[in-house]
């Protein structure tokens, strides 16, 4: 799947023109699309992440963090790698924390959640608790 809303919320100024007030069918389609049970989130849930998602300060604050990905490639550059024990979640599918995290730290763990999408603090809620838990 192509991930167009890195480049959109990457665009200054105009998500929060198009979204502003209309956030509800862009929380839609992404758990429709991102996630293996997209019944795992109820409509409920999904009006709530629309209205928090919905005025255009909230939506330029969320776009900050994809506009900051440039910046933060380079300053990463210059870190030192983490002591602390490390401990990635990511989605079955997903390997980027796979190859990215051992290099960024010293005692990395990265734990893959079974049946799950993007959204697996929504999806899988028990299993995300027990491996923080047992983490922690």
């Amino acid at each position: 799947m192509h991930v167009w809303w890195f480049a959109f919320n990457q665009v200054r100024g105009l998500p929060e023109q198009l979204l502003a007030g209309r956030f509800r069918p862009m929380v839609d389609w992404l758990f429709d699309n991102l996630m293996v049970n997209p019944a795992a989130i109820s409509d409920a849930d999904r009006a709530v992440y629309a209205r928090a998602y919905s005025s255009p300060a909230a939506i330029r604050a969320g776009n900050a963090w994809y506009q900051a990905f440039y910046q933060d490639i380079e300053d990463q550059k210059a870190y030192a790698r983490i002591t602390a024990p490390m401990l990635g979640l990511a989605a079955e599918y997903d390997d980027a924390l796979t190859h990215l995290l051992p290099e960024k730290g010293t005692n990395v763990r990265v734990e893959k959640i079974a049946n799950t999408g993007h959204f697996f603090v929504e999806e899988q809620p028990d299993v995300v608790l027990r491996a923080l838990t047992a983490f922690l």
